[in-house]
């Protein structure tokens, strides 16, 4: 949800601004309105992706030790608020230094834009590899080792499942003593842990797949211009990495609805029960309107 809620402001806050920078040449705007754009360009920006980092975390922790997953995280909310207060105070004490200073003292004229100044180039790189490059390293290594995983679980539960079918399959030389009913609740809750575990690999699978789609190229992108600014890559890559960077926020949300039922039967009720009210509103306009041409309506 944190990732959700981080998204959202991100689109509502700061594509506005980000849409006036790229048509304009110069910023019009104030410095305040500036000082915001740099804010959500470095600090929600990297926020939103160490939320990625915390997911990725979260399964590694899950999968590698679910034992203290359980009995940390798994009975409580704390550690997981913990550790996205974490993320964000992290964030904000690598890039939010860079916006103040730029804002104080390296602010460039409005006739070149808003943008970070390149005087602050040491602050730049910096910010660029702990805060970008990382994340998207740690989430796109860190795949293939939680795949690993999964199939070993998967195989494991099939492995034990055939077990269980056979020890519990009915035999004619002693008759049930009563131990299907007493392993139920336990293999009850054996299933319901390995679909949630299933649920959520999904839901890190889908999120994996649109960091590495929508974020590697402009990662890529940045740290190239950054390391060596006199390389000059094409200018439809810098669109295309932009479009692809921006549709992120916009796919993130749309993936969790699709993803995780109990958000989807939420909107899905949310859109069935708008979509009755409109119904209803257009029922009564037109009862209105049919009797205000009869003349039937008199004023309260």
């Amino acid at each position: 949800m944190a990732l959700l809620a981080s998204n959202i402001i991100l689109t509502i806050m700061n594509f506005p601004l980000d849409i006036i920078g790229s048509v304009y040449s110069s910023w019009w705007l104030s410095s305040a309105a500036c000082n915001l754009y740099l804010y959500g360009n470095w600090v929600l920006e990297g926020g939103m992706m160490h939320m990625h980092v915390l997911i990725t975390a979260n399964r590694i922790w899950a999968m590698q030790f679910p034992v203290s997953y359980k009995t940390h995280h798994g009975s409580s909310k704390r550690t997981g608020l913990f550790l996205i207060l974490l993320a964000w105070i992290y964030v904000h004490v690598v890039c939010l230094p860079g916006v103040v200073l730029d804002a104080l003292y390296y602010r460039q004229p409005p006739a070149d834009g808003c943008s970070m100044n390149d005087v602050q180039v040491e602050w730049i790189n910096t910010a660029q590899f702990l805060v970008y490059d990382m994340p998207v390293l740690f989430i796109v290594f860190a795949y293939p080792f939680l795949l690993l995983k999964q199939l070993q679980r998967n195989r494991k539960s099939l492995e034990r499942r055939g077990t269980l079918m056979v020890s519990h399959a009915p035999s004619r030389m002693s008759p049930s003593n009563g131990q299907d009913g007493h392993h139920a609740p336990l293999q009850r809750r054996k299933s319901v842990f390995s679909k949630e575990t299933t649920r959520a690999f999904l839901v890190l699978t889908v999120v994996t797949a649109s960091v590495f789609i929508c974020w590697t190229p402009s990662q890529i992108w940045w740290t190239i211009k950054l390391a060596n600014s006199r390389i000059q890559l094409p200018d439809i890559f810098y669109k295309v990495t932009s479009a692809l960077y921006g549709l992120q926020a916009v796919i993130d949300p749309l993936l969790f609805v699709v993803t995780f039922k109990d958000l989807r039967d939420v909107v899905l009720d949310g859109v069935k029960e708008g979509w009755r009210c409109g119904r209803e509103q257009r029922r009564r306009t037109s009862i209105w309107s049919s009797n205000t041409a009869r003349g039937q309506v008199h004023p309260a």
